[in-house]
């Protein structure tokens, strides 16, 4: 079985290759994996696991959230919160890398790690 990529003139490769590993349901991102061990990425989620919930947590107690967390708001805030633990190191050679692309392999990648906190922590809002 072949996979043939048809580059249009307003696409780049990037752009086609990411549009092939979405067609085909492969959600990976080498340009992160290149840089960091598997062991780096899952304690850099761990710890941002841990400020996400402290932050949520801080800002319930301080009146400044009256509304219960939404695991969205709870997962993309831990995705954030490891992607700037990451930026330091993905832009040594560039000035810019694919902060989408890392972003959402994160976030599939460490759902069900995200979703257990956020069940522990807040419930299911």
């Amino acid at each position: 079985m072949g996979v043939f990529i048809f580059i249009t003139m307003k696409s780049t490769l990037t752009e086609e290759l990411s549009r092939v590993k979405s067609l085909m349901g492969i959600n990976e991102s080498p340009f992160l994996r290149r840089r960091f061990p598997p062991e780096e990425i899952k304690a850099t989620i761990t710890d941002a696991l841990i400020w996400a919930t402290q932050r949520w947590k801080r800002h319930i107690a301080n009146g400044n959230k009256t509304t219960p967390v939404t695991f969205k708001e709870f997962a993309h805030s831990v995705i954030h919160i490891a992607m700037d633990e990451f930026h330091p190191k993905l832009i040594e050679d560039l000035q810019a890398f694919p902060y989408n692309e890392i972003f959402e392999f994160l976030l599939e990648t460490f759902h069900e790690e995200i979703y257990e906190k956020y069940l522990d922590e807040f419930g299911d809002n």
